[in-house]
């Protein structure tokens, strides 16, 4: 991760103003042009997140390794995951479900797209696809 990615995904804790957040946004989570948010939606995540980084008593991160609830998961499980998500790399992600989940049946990592996959068209069509082969 370069510095002035790190320092934009760091600037919304130790400032969090809409700027700063509408930044680390932008950077680590949307897949701008392609992430399915409105404006509207947009902004009130947006004034979300400024209004919960402001009242985090806790500033320390604490990461928390999913190993052992993983390796409970029974269900099939089909892993969808961006290439540009800095938060959740995706090599690192696919390393660590296929140690941990037995059940894994499918990774699909899609170009160009962060952290915010959810909001990426193309993966709720494949997900919706998914979804409706089990019928």
């Amino acid at each position: 991760m370069s510095v002035k990615n790190l320092f934009a995904n760091l600037l919304p804790i130790v400032s969090p103003t809409s700027k700063n957040v509408r930044r680390f946004l932008d950077t680590a989570i949307f897949s701008k042009p392609d992430h399915g948010l409105s404006p509207l939606a947009e902004e009130l995540l947006i004034d979300y997140e400024v209004f919960a980084l402001k009242r985090y008593n806790d500033r320390s991160q604490k990461p928390y390794f999913m190993a052992n609830e993983l390796d409970d998961v029974s269900v099939a499980t089909y892993l969808l995951l961006g290439d540009s998500d800095l938060l959740f790399p995706a090599d690192k992600s696919i390393r660590n479900a296929r140690i941990h989940l037995k059940s894994l049946c499918e990774t699909k990592v899609f170009a160009n797209v962060g952290h915010g996959i959810e909001t990426y068209a193309e993966a709720m069509v494949y997900l919706g696809e998914k979804i409706r082969s089990f019928d």
